[in-house]
């Protein structure tokens, strides 16, 4: 079975299910927005062609991403986050899957770093709608499983901007120490 061939901790066994660039891409994005649904317990989806591989995804539901979860957030940046989570404990001690799980990152490399500026230009692009947003509803309210500063401490869209620019930066960092010491 899948969750046997995974706990086995061998590659071989793990990759006769499931496509592991698939899983290393999903893995990434997952980690980088440190997604408090991404632990596999909830809001997780796979595919499996006819006669292929599980795939993970597609990747969805990041309202408690980003920092904006309440045990993943500014605090938390620095920290792995799936890691120790079902499955992710066993396909990160395979060599082999830490490999493309690099691999991805490094080809990706060029686009992530672009992220920071990316959350700037769309700031600017939705500035009017943002402002028309603020005084329709009220946005700055305790949801739950959020983390209180961001959902209810931050009464501007600047504040938001600016927190949510700074995680995905030190978010970059942390994983490209983290794959570096792999």
């Amino acid at each position: 079975s899948l969750l046997s061939a995974i706990k086995s901790g061998k590659y071989s066994e793990a990759s006769k299910f499931l496509d592991m660039e698939a899983m290393a891409k999903w893995y990434l994005v997952e980690e980088l927005a440190m997604n408090t649904d991404s632990q596999l317990h909830c809001s997780c989806y796979m595919y499996k062609d006819a006669g292929g591989k599980l795939k993970m995804g597609p990747v969805w539901d990041f309202d408690l991403g980003f920092g904006n979860g309440k045990y993943a957030n500014e605090k938390h940046v620095g920290k792995n986050y799936l890691d120790g989570g079902r499955w992710f404990a066993d396909l990160i001690s395979m060599p082999e899957f830490r490999d493309i799980v690099k691999s991805v990152w490094k080809k990706s490399k060029a686009n992530i770093d672009k992220l920071p500026s990316f959350v700037d230009r769309t700031a600017k692009l939705i500035n009017k709608a943002q402002s028309v947003n603020y005084e329709l509803w009220d946005i700055t309210q305790q949801a739950e499983h959020t983390y209180k500063r961001t959902t209810e401490e931050m009464g501007s869209f600047k504040e938001q901007v600016s927190y949510l620019r700074n995680f995905v930066s030190e978010r970059i960092k942390h994983i490209d120490s983290k794959l570096t010491n792999w």
